[in-house]
């Protein structure tokens, strides 16, 4: 079962970025979401 409750954070992440004054490029967060995507399909 896919964690998409990762896929609801990552949504808050880019609605902040959306709203902030100061924008940002890819957070952190996005980076690793990305890096934890990429584990959880290629171990499947």
């Amino acid at each position: 079962m896919f964690p998409f409750y990762v896929f609801e954070h990552w949504w808050d992440l880019l609605e902040e970025n959306r709203n902030a004054r100061t924008k940002y490029k890819a957070p952190k967060e996005f980076n690793d979401f990305l890096a934890f995507l990429h584990t959880y399909l290629t171990e499947q």
